[in-house]
């Protein structure tokens, strides 16, 4: 089990999430992995459905629905009723989110990069290909 893959891959997610958040706090950016996570998805497209939110980042509803609400506390974002569906919320970016967004992924740019230091392209393509294989089983396995 030590050297399997999906050890291999809970560690490695585990270090670069703490990297990235140890990253963050010495610029004095207050979010974590799981809330950079969400400001990526709105980033793209802000004034996303919590369910949206929760499909994209592979999270469950509850858990989603309580990182927003922490993430409204530091007031990263926003939720406001969907006018064509009042039992649906919406969640947007605040202007704060708005302005971190190149700040942080300046670094997360710069970490990421550090990462792939002594391998070549062709290694990381084989990788990659690796894990979007093994995460089209994981899918294919829970659906």
């Amino acid at each position: 089990m030590e050297n399997s893959i999906g050890n291999m891959i809970l560690k490695i997610g585990n270090n670069l999430s703490n990297y990235i958040n140890k990253s963050f706090a010495n610029l004095d950016i207050d979010i974590n992995v799981q809330q950079l996570i969400l400001l990526m998805i709105l980033w793209q497209k802000d004034g996303q459905r919590q369910q949206n939110l929760a499909d994209r980042s592979s999270k469950d509803k509850t858990s989603t629905a309580r990182l927003i609400g922490n993430m409204e506390k530091k007031n990263l974002v926003d939720r406001r009723p969907d006018m064509n569906d009042n039992r649906q919320k919406l969640v947007f970016l605040t202007e704060k989110s708005i302005q971190l967004k190149y700040k942080v992924l300046s670094q997360l740019r710069t970490d990421l990069q550090g990462l792939e230091e002594g391998i070549d392209r062709k290694s990381l393509d084989i990788c990659i290909q690796v894990l979007n294989k093994i995460s089209h089983n994981l899918k294919k396995s829970t659906t």
